[in-house]
């Protein structure tokens, strides 16, 4: 495991205080410990996949607001809103045991899979994040028929992170 940032943070990178207070607004029910854990986090895996930290609380805070116990009404679980089957199907990819669906309630497994996903799909779609984070709401073959067809992919879900992203 890549151990969390300690010390100075590197400009441009979201500080602790400032996610913290962010998530802070919009799920006010969090206590203090689970703000500074979905923070660390966050950063964690970001730096471990290559993403901005920004865009993975982002994608948290559009997915479920910032509640880890979310299931959508399609049965995607947990901050991140992963999919069990796609839950399983990454943690192989990622070397993650996948034990069961209820561990998408863990906020580490959650965001490891749900950041190995966006890795997965980053190299998919050559790095494009309008294609990226279409594929992460739609799912990838939705998106690659889409572009097969010569249609063009709803970017509505890709200007909410981008809006979202904007408040880290």
């Amino acid at each position: 495991l890549v151990p969390p940032f300690h010390g100075a943070i590197a400009p441009g990178l979201v500080s602790e205080v400032s996610a913290q207070m962010l998530i802070r607004q919009d799920l006010v029910e969090l206590d203090d410990y689970e703000h500074a854990k979905i923070s660390k986090l966050a950063r964690r895996f970001a730096k471990r996949y290559g993403f901005h930290p920004k865009l993975i609380l982002a994608v948290i805070k559009v997915e479920s607001g910032f509640r880890r116990h979310a299931v959508s009404n399609k049965g995607a679980v947990g901050l991140m809103q992963v999919m069990p089957k796609t839950g399983q199907w990454i943690a192989k990819r990622c070397g993650v045991e996948f034990r069961s669906a209820s561990m998408l309630f863990d906020p580490e497994a959650n965001i490891w899979l749900g950041v190995c996903y966006l890795s997965y799909l980053k190299r998919k779609f050559d790095g494009d994040f309008e294609k990226i984070l279409t594929a992460y709401n739609m799912g990838p073959a939705k998106v690659s028929a889409h572009l097969a067809d010569g249609r063009e992919i709803a970017s509505q879900y890709f200007q909410k992170v981008i809006d979202a992203r904007k408040g880290f």
